[in-house]
This record gives C-alpha cells, sequence and structure tokens, in this order.
C-alpha cells in the first residue's frame, strides 16, 4: 500500500499542483486513503482556538462582538475551501518536507485571500484585521513545527524501508528568475510614478513593496512557477500554472492594501495584473515550443497506434477486391508508374488494402481538382475507383461534394482522397514563427479560416476572398463526413502532413437534421424502452465526431472507464468543459422534459449500446436513463464491470428506487468531490 501512496501522491488535487499524475486510479484511491479526519480536525481546531487566544488578548473578554459573528464565518469557510484546494487537507507521511511547506503556505494565502475577496463583495467592513492575522500566521507556524515534527520520524523509517526514494528537486532557472522579478520592480516603479506621481514615499508603501515582493517568492514556490517547463507537459497546463501564481500574489497584495488601508488601492492590484500579463505574454514567446514538444497531439497517437497494430498483426489479410473474378493485371503497374509516379507513398497505400487488379481502368479516373463539376459531369454512374489528390480543405461544400462522389460509385466503390488537417496547420505554424508568434498567427488564422466561415454575414465576404478554399478542417470532421456521406473507412496514413483516406461506399448518405456546428447541440440517444430520444449537450466534440465512433472502436480500443483510447474526436477546450462538467449542463433539459432522471443508467448511443451482452440491452431498456450514472459509485474499468455495475444498480432500484437513487447520488457526490472524478 505505501508503494502504490507513494506513487499517488505526486499528483495533487484537480490539477492546482503542476506534478504529473502516474495513475489516475491510484490517485483516486490514495487520495482518499491521505484524508485523515483527525489531522484535519486538529488544524480546524487549532484555527479557532487561536482565534478566540488573539481576540481575548486584544479585548479581554471571550464574548465575541456581534458586529465580528460575519467576518469569523467568512473566515472559517475560506479556511475550510482553501483546505481542499491546495491539498493540505490530504497531507500524507509520504509528503515531502518541501510539498507540506508548500501546501500550507498555499493554503494560508488561499484562506487569506478568499477572504478578501468574500469581504468585498459582501461589502462587510466590521472585521477584526490584526486578531484574524495574527491567528492565521500563528495557525500555519505551529502546523507547520507539527507536521515536520511529527512526520520527521516517520519519513525516516519510510527511507529505511524504501531507500530507492529521493526528494523532489526543484531546479529555478537563474536568468528565468532574474528577469521575473526585474520585470516585477520595473512595473511597480512604473504604476508609482504614473498613477501617484513624485510625491513623498509614504510608510505604508514600504510594507506594501515588502509584501508584494515576498509574496512573489512564494507564488513562484507554491505555483512551481520557477520551474514551471519542468512542472507542466502542454502550454496549457503551463498557463494555469502561471494563473494559479498570480492569483496568490495577487491575494497577497489584495491583503496589504486591506489592512494597512491604501488609497487608491485599483492602481497597486492593477500593476499587479498588467506583471501578470506581462509576464504570461513573456513566457508564452519563450517557452512555447519547448512545452509543445512535451507532448504529442492525439491524433498522431492515434495514427501512431494503429500503424503499430498493423504491424504486429502478422495474420494474413485479404485485400479488398471490388470483383474478385475481374482481373486487370497491368493496372497496378499503370498506377505506379503512370497516373500516380508523383505519388509513391499514395500507391502504397492503397496497394496495401486494395487488390488494384481486380479494379477496371475503364472505371477508374484519378484527379486532382477542388471543382465538383469535374466528378458531376461523369456520364458513368458505375464508376468502382475515384481518386482525387486534392485535399477536402479546396471544396466549397464539403458534403455535396462527397455525395455526389457516392452517386458515381458502385456499390463497395472506393474513394481516396486527402486532408490538411488543424492539427498539421497548428504544428506548421507554430513551427514557423519564432517563440509563441506562431499561436498567435494561429488563433487568427483559425477565426478566419473556421469561425468566419460559418457567420452568417462574414461567411459572404470569406468566400468571395478565399473562394472556399484552403478552410480549416479536422480529422475527425473529415472522417465525419465520410460516413455521414454513406463510406466507410478502410485505410488512413500521414502523407506529407496530408492525412490519406481509403473509403469503400456501403451505402446511402445519411438524412440527419441534428447535424449543426453550433456550441449547443443534439445527439441521438436510446431512451426508455429503447426509444430514440435526442439529447442536448454542450459541444466537446468536432463536428460529424459521432459517426466514427464505430471506426474508433475497431482501430483502437477502450481506456480504463470503458473511454475510448487517444480519442482525437475531442477538442481541447472540449476536453476541459468535460473536467468541469460543463458538457452535461444542457442535458438538464432532458430531465425537465421528463425523458431523463437525476441518477440512472447514463442514454448511450446504438453503437455503444451493442458492446453490452443482448440479455442485458433487453434488460436495460425497461428503465429511464439518468443524468448521474452509477458509474460515478462504483467507478468500474472495463465494458464489463459498467455492465455489471448498471446491472447492480437496477437491481436494487426496482427493490427500492429512492432509497438506491439517494444512495447511489451520494456515492457519486463523495467521489467527484473528494477523489476528483470527472468525464472524460
Amino acid at each position: 500500500m505505501r508503494v502504490k501512496e507513494r506513487i499517488a501522491i505526486k499528483t495533487d488535487l484537480a490539477g492546482l499542483d503542476g506534478l504529473k499524475s502516474l495513475s489516475q486510479d491510484t490517485f483516486l484511491q490514495s487520495r482518499l486513503r491521505s484524508f485523515s479526519p483527525a489531522r484535519f480536525g486538529f488544524g480546524l481546531l487549532l484555527h479557532i482556538v487561536l482565534l478566540f487566544i488573539a481576540y481575548y488578548i486584544s479585548y479581554q473578554s471571550l464574548s465575541i462582538k456581534p458586529q465580528y459573528y460575519g467576518s469569523f464565518a467568512i473566515l472559517l469557510g475560506s479556511y475550510l475551501f482553501s483546505c481542499v484546494l491546495s491539498g493540505k487537507a490530504f497531507i500524507n507521511t509520504l509528503h515531502d518536507r518541501y510539498e507540506i511547506l508548500r501546501k500550507l503556505n498555499l493554503s494560508f494565502f488561499l484562506t487569506i485571500g478568499l477572504f478578501v475577496l468574500f469581504l468585498l463583495v459582501f461589502q462587510y467592513d466590521s472585521a477584526p484585521r490584526i486578531i484574524i492575522l495574527s491567528a492565521l500566521v500563528s495557525g500555519i507556524t505551529l502546523e507547520a513545527l507539527y507536521y515536520l515534527i511529527l512526520f520527521s520520524r516517520r519519513r525516516a523509517a519510510d527511507e529505511d524501508e524504501f531507500p530507492e526514494h529521493t526528494e523532489q528537486s526543484v531546479k529555478h532557472p537563474f536568468r528565468y528568475v532574474v528577469v521575473e522579478f526585474g520585470l516585477l520592480l520595473l512595473i511597480i516603479a512604473l504604476y508609482r510614478f504614473l498613477f501617484l506621481g513624485t510625491s513623498p514615499q509614504q510608510g505604508y508603501e514600504s510594507v506594501l513593496y515588502a509584501t508584494i515582493l515576498i509574496g512573489w517568492v512564494y507564488a513562484g514556490m507554491s505555483s512551481h512557477r520557477f520551474n514551471i517547463t519542468e512542472s507542466a507537459s502542454s502550454i496549457l497546463q503551463a498557463l494555469l500554472l502561471l494563473f494559479k501564481g498570480f492569483i496568490i500574489l495577487f491575494a497577497l497584495t489584495a491583503l496589504a492594501v486591506y489592512y494597512l488601508m491604501i488609497p487608491n488601492p485599483v492602481f497597486w492590484l492593477g500593476a499587479i495584473g498588467g506583471y501578470a500579463a506581462i509576464s504570461t505574454a513573456m513566457f508564452f514567446f519563450v517557452f512555447s515550443k519547448q512545452m509543445n514538444g512535451k507532448t504529442e497531439p492525439t491524433v498522431n497517437l492515434f495514427i501512431r497506434d494503429f500503424e503499430e497494430r498493423e504491424q504486429l498483426d502478422t495474420t494474413p489479410k485479404r485485400k479488398y477486391c471490388i470483383k474478385c473474378e475481374a482481373s486487370y493485371p497491368d493496372y497496378p503497374a499503370e498506377l505506379e508508374h503512370d497516373y500516380l509516379k508523383d505519388y509513391p507513398d499514395v500507391f502504397l497505400l492503397m496497394n496495401r488494402s486494395l487488390e488494384l487488379s481486380t479494379f477496371s481502368e475503364l472505371k477508374s479516373r484519378i484527379r486532382r481538382t477542388g471543382d465538383v463539376y469535374n466528378f458531376e459531369i461523369l456520364k458513368n454512374q458505375g464508376m468502382e475507383l475515384l481518386v482525387n489528390l486534392q485535399k477536402i480543405n479546396d471544396i466549397r461544400q464539403i458534403n455535396y461534394y462527397l455525395r455526389t462522389v457516392n452517386k458515381k460509385l458502385v456499390p463497395g466503390g472506393v474513394f481516396v482522397s486527402c486532408v490538411y488537417p488543424n492539427v498539421s496547420r497548428f504544428q506548421q505554424t507554430i513551427e514557423s514563427y519564432p517563440g509563441g508568434l506562431g499561436h498567435i498567427i494561429y488563433f487568427f488564422d483559425f477565426l478566419w479560416r473556421r469561425v468566419c466561415i460559418k457567420l452568417p454575414v462574414i461567411r459572404k465576404f470569406y468566400f468571395g476572398v478565399t473562394k472556399g478554399k484552403d478552410r480549416a478542417i479536422s480529422l475527425a470532421e473529415t472522417l465525419g463526413r465520410l460516413v455521414y456521406n454513406g463510406f466507410e473507412i478502410m485505410d488512413l496514413k500521414l502523407i506529407h502532413n496530408n492525412f490519406f483516406f481509403v473509403a469503400k461506399k456501403i451505402g446511402e448518405p445519411v438524412q440527419d437534421s441534428t447535424i449543426k456546428h453550433r456550441f449547443f447541440f443534439r445527439m441521438k440517444r436510446v431512451g426508455l424502452n429503447g426509444k430514440e430520444i435526442v439529447v442536448y449537450k454542450v459541444r466537446t466534440m468536432h463536428p460529424y465526431s459521432e459517426y466514427i465512433q464505430k471506426f474508433l472502436y475497431e482501430r483502437s480500443s477502450l481506456e480504463v472507464g470503458g473511454k475510448f483510447r487517444n480519442d482525437f474526436r475531442i477538442t481541447s477546450w472540449g476536453a476541459v468543459f468535460r473536467k468541469l462538467w460543463i458538457d452535461e449542463l444542457p442535458m438538464i433539459l432532458n430531465m425537465v422534459k421528463g425523458e431523463l432522471k437525476l441518477v440512472g443508467v447514463r442514454p448511450l448511443s446504438s453503437h455503444y449500446l451493442s458492446l453490452y451482452s443482448e440479455e442485458y440491452r433487453k434488460y436495460r431498456s425497461g428503465f429511464k436513463p439518468g443524468l448521474i450514472p452509477p458509474y460515478y459509485a462504483d467507478m468500474p474499468e472495463t465494458i464489463e464491470e459498467i455492465e455489471e455495475s448498471e446491472r447492480r444498480y437496477l437491481n436494487a432500484y426496482e427493490k427500492a428506487p429512492l432509497r438506491t437513487d439517494i444512495s447511489y447520488f451520494l456515492k457519486a457526490a463523495k467521489n467527484i468531490v473528494l477523489k476528483g472524478k470527472r468525464s472524460a
């Protein structure tokens, strides 16, 4: 158990610490195990006692004045909230001294910051500042001594038992720290001169300056800012760590402004805000490329796994034949040396999945065009092979184009083309410009090539300028559009930053009115008695992604919790929405309509439901789905365990509906709040 705790303890609560998680399940289990009600209660009781002692010393009485009740209640709430946010409530004997002090300091500053913030929000002026500050400072000092002295012997025993363990070393790049410190001093001086002029310095300003500088050090230590490139695994995580450090510094400055009753507090808080903005921009430009190199795009991970599976699979594979009895032995050579002589990798892609000698040259066409007209004029409605070497990004009406191709192909006919996806566009953009300039250019390029095309008025101007060429589109949307328009994806390969695909016609295009590109959208799901319902959600996936669920399942695998491995359908901001449960909020409308209840099995797509056993699908259909599934109470890992978890819930629900739903709701709430379980 200690080994698991030692590994898991290197993570922190809800992403507030910048340490990498080695195993989510081990983390979730150790998080609850590391919570000690006794230690948590001791800290709370200690601060309450010190608060009364400080009050008694000031007023020689333990009878609290009524005007202070509100401020003490706000202080208590701020303390409890900060203990959870900072991770102090989960301090474990396996934490090293640096981690213990860091969590205590973070809790202290968060308590102060939240306390001052709530006072300002509620416009509460009655608060004994000196008493509260004395209690908090004394409490954090005694807690630090308690943890360091009490845990020192246990730590020594653990190190004897596990001699391989070493304390985490934190590097502080000298140049980065010096530049950051100089930037802070420069901005404070500029604000002082611009807003307060050259008037003589007051005594309170010296205390304020000292607080800001000391707070800068504490903020850097608490948020791993000084070694942020080591602590963060992506540019987004790095920006979150920076944001956390700025909040701590801002809280300390607000504390000093509040306690010293400094006039014009907005000027000083504005200085911290200006420093935060410039510091973030500086980090962005200096380290963005280094941070981007630490993570690999999900699309690339999927393709790499896809290729590795192909190489490791030694079972003989039969290539696809359009007509197995037909034979055109010369056609493959003509494709390789004539039609596709400048595209050898495309020929290899086609040749590894297609028996090209069964395709007729007379019923094949190789084009490189962005004009749908070149396919509309094909008189032959029985084409066997259509190849378009022009990327789909240059097609103005993609669905109409794909439906035209579908119409020209015989059943089982093959379509080969390519797309220049957003992931390739992003990688090439950031590699083409120094520092973080590539990120900025890509952002505006994405707005122009993706967002403007969806706006009613601006889209006319967009098409007038670009003629619909080189639009931004994701790989997930491209593949989804193919399936939506009656194709099955047979093969996929990255060739010179373009993803080439081999797709087979398997039917007519889908007619689905729910397909929209809007932020709020509708999805078809299976409800009570197998009836199809439409649920409302916030978009977290690329458009048309729901149509490639089967493709992803067949080419990938399920991770712990029943989620797809390397699911490239999820956008970067969509992953954040899922962790915060924002994507689930519109489903409350389904509850109002009576299609869902609060607790119940999740409404699933027909494909995902097909992964369950047939006997259980029939049993499951007799129950109304819910917003909070039993998964969050049991946290199963495999699809079989998920089915068993739902079965246990439904069996219990049949016997005692209300009691079962209350029990599962409380279990799910505990796992979500205390153990950090989120939708993936």
